[in-house]
């Protein structure tokens, strides 16, 4: 499982221990990427986009990237669609540039 994505950056344990999703390799790098540039959104917007997520018919609860318990997903993991991105919640939340595949954030 994956974006596909190459490009791998070290990680500062301080984001890691914000973002515990950033260990996963399955994670999307574009994403990983986007927080270690510092493209996050503030905890108001992550929190506001949370909940919008949460209570979207498109979430989905699949084992998460770290095989922890089951984690929020935008539609089926890893397979986006015209209304939904694939991607972890927890991570697509965060990254301030992204944008609702299904335009409700």
């Amino acid at each position: 499982m994956g974006c596909g994505c190459k490009d791998r950056k070290a990680i500062p344990p301080d984001l890691l221990a914000r973002f515990p999703w950033l260990a996963s390799d399955s994670a999307c790098t574009r994403l990983k990427n986007a927080v270690l540039a510092g493209d996050i959104a503030p905890p108001e917007e992550i929190e506001r986009r949370r909940a919008i997520c949460r209570a979207c018919p498109h979430r989905v609860r699949a084992p998460g990237p770290l095989e922890r318990a089951p984690s929020d997903w935008c539609g089926p993991p890893m397979a986006p669609t015209e209304q939904t991105s694939g991607l972890l919640l927890a991570a697509v939340t965060v990254v301030g540039s992204e944008t609702c595949s299904d335009g409700k954030w």
